[in-house]
């Protein structure tokens, strides 16, 4: 997938890793490989900043409401 310089964090994990969150409580291995020249913006997606968090936050944010749903 491409997505343009307006596109929000937010956007790219609902499109590329969310699934995969419930993939990984489900016993199985993901990984996601950001891979760009310097400056293009790698560091600002996966962690983000206050105002717009990277995807790491929402990654780590959806696998702990994943399981505190399974332990119910």
């Amino acid at each position: 997938m491409v997505f343009g310089q307006k596109s929000s964090n937010r956007e790219i994990y609902d499109s590329v890793i969310k699934n995969m969150t419930k993939v990984v409580l489900g016993g199985y291995n993901a990984t996601i490989f950001a891979y760009g020249v310097t400056g293009a913006g790698k560091t600002h997606t996966m962690i983000g900043y206050e105002d717009e968090p990277g995807l790491m936050y929402y990654t780590i944010n959806d696998m702990f409401e994943g399981m505190k749903s399974q332990s119910r």
